[in-house]
């Protein structure tokens, strides 16, 4: 499948010069045999490939993770961002990114997929499209999405919006899959529906999760959702490879701006103790040497040049099972799950956990209250590196437990984007980044 990365993506831009330009006569230079519109077996993997360079890249990823202690910025706009000093015009190009391209594309994808009844193009657009929302309310809150591609300036939805929109894309899109059918040139599943319904599955689980501190979910549904959905072991993600054209988006970061962003002492400083007991007496976590994000000389595992962008993950459907656990008062069960959780975790980096469950089982079965939620979202934390959920975790549940970088409190929020606060009138007054989105409660 990684063979047709480059062949597929050069067809989509060779789309993109087919037609002709009107000159004189409308109809004078008009190729009656020429390509108007991508198909949508093309178009989907452009979306994919686009949603992974935006999501896994500095904007979205590196941002929200220097907040989150994992790595820090340390130098220019990097720097400036990992003490809070993020301006609307830094975030330009993830907004523009996000709308002229994936949003796009998937509304046309999910139009040619109705008009000729390709349900499982249709779903697997509106799964995308549920990821996409859902990583772009997160950050910014209210966000244009009913009223968009419009040709006038749009009115925006409301995050409680947003999210019932992603539940229903989510919806729809579990109901219209057939597993027993595929689709082409499918980069993230290779055409494997049974895997897309395990992705929508997952996600809806996530964002479940996310709202409930302002609308409680059935903790059963959550846990059901879980449990049909990815494995321990199983991946929605982007690949990338050593090829200089198709290189994982952080790398590319690290490598071409040298010096910007280093790993972060708060993360390794946790992954490094050897006091907390988790482990047995005087044991680091066993992912202390292997879980970092390098530099332009030395690539952790998720900044390789051919590391894959995770977008969700069965280990983090775990976690999300064992908080629901926690919510619902099973407390044995909650802390079972999170025991397979962090085993998992550890295995996903090709680390043998056995020998270090036992002491974690005894840690993790003396914990209650409070400090087993704490556990819970500190090691989805350390599993999810370098994912934007993290922040929505901290935001919702203030776990881990951090010291701002400067002033008294993380950031809430992205700042719209200057484009938007320039040229459209409904833009929300966002006031700082330092106001709660809807989603956290307060």
């Amino acid at each position: 499948m990684k063979n047709k990365f480059l062949a597929i993506l050069g067809v989509v831009l060779l789309l993109g010069f087919t037609s002709c330009t009107k000159w004189i006569d409308p109809n004078i230079n008009k190729d009656p045999d020429a390509i108007t519109q991508a198909p949508m077996d093309l178009m989907l993997p452009s979306v994919e490939v686009n949603l992974g360079y935006v999501l896994g890249g500095f904007d979205v990823a590196g941002v929200t993770s220097m907040w989150m202690q994992q790595i820090r910025g340390t130098d220019r706009q990097a720097l400036a961002i990992n003490s809070y000093n993020i301006t609307q015009t830094d975030v330009n190009n993830l907004w523009n990114d996000i709308y002229t391209g994936p949003l796009m594309d998937i509304r046309d994808i999910k139009s040619q997929a109705e008009a000729s009844g390709a349900n499982n193009y249709y779903a697997v657009a509106e799964i995308l499209e549920a990821l996409t929302l859902g990583t772009m309310t997160g950050l910014f809150g209210d966000i244009p999405y009913s009223d968009a591609f419009q040709g006038v300036p749009p009115k925006y939805d409301s995050e409680q919006d947003i999210y019932n929109t992603i539940f229903s894309l989510l919806d729809d899109a579990i109901n219209k899959i057939d597993v027993n059918g595929t689709i082409n040139n499918d980069l993230i599943f290779d055409g494997d529906m049974s895997m897309w319904l395990k992705a929508a599955h997952t996600l809806y689980a996530r964002y479940m999760l996310r709202i409930s501190n302002v609308q409680t979910p059935d903790w059963n549904e959550v846990i059901s959702h879980v449990d049909n959905g990815l494995a321990a072991n199983e991946v929605m993600e982007q690949y990338f490879t050593s090829n200089t054209t198709e290189n994982n988006p952080m790398y590319q970061f690290l490598t071409q701006r040298s010096g910007y962003a280093e790993d972060n002492s708060t993360f390794l400083g946790f992954l490094a103790d050897s006091t907390s007991g988790r482990w047995g007496a005087n044991t680091k976590d066993p992912r202390n040497g292997v879980l970092f994000l390098g530099n332009d000389q030395v690539q952790g595992p998720f900044t390789k040049s051919d590391a894959p962008v995770i977008f969700i993950s069965g280990v983090e459907g775990l976690f999300i099972k064992a908080e629901a656990y926690y919510h619902a008062n099973d407390i044995a069960n909650a802390r079972a799950t999170l025991v397979s959780a962090v085993a998992a975790a550890i295995n996903m980096l090709g680390i043998d956990p056995a020998s270090y469950m036992p002491s974690y089982t005894a840690y993790v079965n003396g914990l209650s209250g409070n400090a087993l939620l704490q556990e819970i979202i500190t090691q989805k934390w350390v599993a999810n590196f370098l994912n934007p959920e993290n922040w929505a975790d901290y935001r919702r549940t203030g776990y881990p437990t951090l010291t701002p970088v400067t002033g008294s409190s993380l950031p809430e929020r992205y700042p719209y984007p200057t484009d938007e606060t320039s040229y459209n009138p409904h833009t929300p007054d966002y006031g700082s980044i330092f106001n709660p989105l809807w989603f956290t409660g307060r």
